[in-house]
C-alpha cells in the first residue's frame, strides 16, 4: 500500500504543486531525546453503542535516542509496563510459569538503527535478546519443573524453538516498523486517492473486492500530517465468505447459518506524524466487523503520551 500511495502521489505532483505543499517526513532528532508512548491491542464488542465485551492489553514504552551521527540514529524502545483492560471476559488464572514468561516479555529493550531520515536500517540486539530469553527459559523450566527433568527439557526446547520463528520476530518488531512506516517519505499535502483491490478469501472461495480511499491531510499550524487509509469490502461477497466459514464449523446446520445477516467489514489504518521533528503521534489499525446492531473492533493503537 505504501508503494501505491507514493506512485499515485508522484503522479499528482505536477498538477498540484502550484497550490499544494510538499511535506518532508524526515526525522530531526538529537541524542538524549525521549518520547513516551502507549500501545493498545485487543478487541471491543458493541451492541448499539454499549460495550458488551472488551479485552485490551496496554503497554507503556519509552523511546530514547541513544546516539546521533550525520547519517544515522541509534534508538532504544524500553518496554516499561503491561496491563489489561477487560470487561465480561473469562480469563483463566495464570500459573507461575505463565506469569514469569509474561514478565520476561514485558521488560524488553529493543535497539535499532535508522538513517538520517528515519528509515530503519537494522535491528541491533534482537538475536542477543532472544538468546538471553532462551537462557531465562532454561532457568525457569528447571526451577518450576525440577521434579521432572524430561518435561523441563521438553518445555524449554519447545519455547526456545518458538522464540526463533520468523512470526515471533515479526511480532516483536511490529510496532517499531509501524512507527517508522512512512518516515523518510515526501507527501503532497491535502490529497485524496481512490483505489480498488481484492482481498484473499481465506476459505478458498472468490476473492473479495475492496474499495479504498487514502486521504492525506496537513495542519500547517500544528505541523502534523495525517495519512488515512480506509478499505470497505464488498458486502455480498463478505457475507458469502462468512457463511462458507460457518459451514465448516463442526455441528453447524443449515438453519444455524448466518446468511440472513448482512456483514460489513472495514479496515482502517491511520497515521498522524509531527513533521517538524519526524515523530509519530498516533497510529491505528482497526478492523471493524458489523452485522445488524452489533460490531466488533479489533485494533492496534500507538499513541504519544508526552
Amino acid at each position: 500500500m505504501k508503494e501505491l500511495i507514493l506512485i499515485i502521489v508522484a503522479a499528482f505532483l505536477p498538477s498540484f504543486q502550484a497550490i499544494n505543499t510538499d511535506i518532508q517526513l524526515y526525522t530531526y532528532w538529537g541524542k538524549g531525546d525521549i518520547q513516551n508512548i502507549i500501545i493498545q491491542e485487543g478487541f471491543i464488542d458493541y451492541e448499539g453503542e454499549t460495550i458488551i465485551k472488551k479485552d485490551v492489553s496496554i503497554t507503556t514504552v519509552e523511546i530514547t535516542v541513544l546516539e546521533e551521527t550525520d547519517s544515522t540514529y541509534t534508538i532504544e524502545w524500553n518496554y516499561m509496563e503491561m496491563t489489561s483492560d477487560r470487561y465480561n471476559v473469562e480469563v483463566e488464572e495464570e500459573d507461575a510459569i505463565d506469569k514469569r514468561i509474561d514478565e520476561m516479555f514485558s521488560h524488553l529493550k529493543l535497539q535499532y538503527q535508522t538513517d538520517e531520515f528515519g528509515e530503519i536500517l537494522s535491528i541491533l540486539n534482537l538475536d542477543e535478546l532472544l538468546e538471553t530469553m532462551g537462557d531465562s527459559i532454561d532457568v525457569l523450566a528447571k526451577e518450576e519443573m525440577g521434579e521432572s527433568p524430561e518435561e523441563a527439557e521438553m518445555f524449554s526446547s519447545m519455547m526456545k524453538a518458538m522464540l526463533n520463528t520468523e512470526p515471533m520476530r515479526e511480532e516483536m518488531l511490529r510496532d517499531i516498523y509501524n512507527y517508522h512506516y512512512y518516515l523518510g517519505d515526501v507527501f503532497v499535502s491535502d490529497t485524496i486517492i481512490n483505489y480498488e483491490e481484492e482481498m484473499d478469501n481465506k476459505m478458498g472461495g472468490d476473492n473479495i473486492p475492496v474499495n479504498g480511499v487514502v486521504t492525506i491531510e496537513t495542519d500547517l499550524n500544528a505541523k502534523t500530517i495525517k495519512i488515512n487509509d480506509k478499505k470497505e469490502m464488498d458486502d455480498l461477497k463478505t457475507t458469502k465468505a462468512m457463511n462458507e466459514a460457518a459451514k465448516k464449523i463442526k455441528g453447524l446446520n443449515e438453519k444455524q447459518l448466518i446468511k440472513n445477516e448482512q456483514f460489513k467489514i472495514e479496515d482502517i489504518e491511520n497515521y498522524t506524524y509531527d513533521y517538524e521533528y519526524g515523530r509519530l503521534k498516533y497510529y491505528e489499525r482497526n478492523r471493524i466487523i458489523k452485522t445488524d446492531n452489533k460490531r466488533k473492533e479489533q485494533f492496534i493503537i500507538i499513541r504519544e503520551t508526552n
